[in-house]
């Protein structure tokens, strides 16, 4: 819990018991905030392109988990963003419910887009190493499953969205829900390592899937 909300605590402690002066155009957390509180938590620009940036990550995931709220003109800390600057279950529950959120679809809540399966399960069970090599594994994984659905069903899939006729809303919207999870979990990196996969996001990854 420590390593995966450093990010989030780093932020509570830079927002303070006052608060701060929300952004005027955007009506959020104003960017300098952010970029203070990532620049205090040694976080740089990764590389691979399929990594979001720092400060984007960490103002959504703290949006999504609802530990700061708009009270007044200022952003404040809520008494959720204080559970989880204080390492309490609660507020780490909330963590893993906003990863798993990326996952669900629309029409049936219930169930989850396949690639956001793939995903999670490729970072819980260290298929991969780096989020970059994620999109090649999750296409292996999708034609792994389309290859057994032609082989008499041996490895087939049940879901609700598996028994839509054809596949045709699959694909850019599954894409999309892969790299909002992919931006929430680098927003649990560790001080000085900005999307580097640790075991904190590897169980974060894990707990989502159930």
């Amino acid at each position: 819990m420590e390593s995966a909300t450093a990010g989030l605590r780093g932020l509570v402690a830079r927002i303070g018991p006052d608060g701060v002066e929300q952004d005027p155009v955007a009506g959020w957390l104003p960017r300098a905030a952010v970029a203070e509180a990532v620049e205090d938590l040694g976080w740089h620009d990764a590389e691979a392109s399929d990594v979001p940036d720092p400060v984007d990550a960490l103002a959504l995931l703290a949006r999504q988990t609802k530990a700061v709220r708009r009270l007044r003109g200022r952003i404040v800390v809520t008494h959720l963003g204080h559970a989880l600057a204080n390492g309490e279950a609660r507020g780490f529950l909330r963590v893993v419910g906003v990863v798993r959120a990326h996952g669900k679809e629309r029409l049936f809540p219930h169930g989850q887009l396949r690639a956001v399966t793939l995903a999670l399960l490729a970072v819980a069970d260290g298929s991969v190493m780096a989020f970059d090599e994620l999109p090649e594994t999750v296409t292996r994984g999708e034609a792994a499953v389309d290859e057994g659905r032609g082989h008499g069903g041996r490895f087939s899939e049940w879901s609700l969205r598996s028994q839509r006729e054809g596949d045709a809303e699959r694909g850019s919207g599954d894409r999309y829900a892969v790299r909002r999870v992919v931006e929430s979990l680098c927003a649990l990196s560790s001080p000085g390592a900005f999307a580097s996969i640790t075991p904190a996001m590897r169980a974060v990854a894990g707990a989502a899937l159930w």
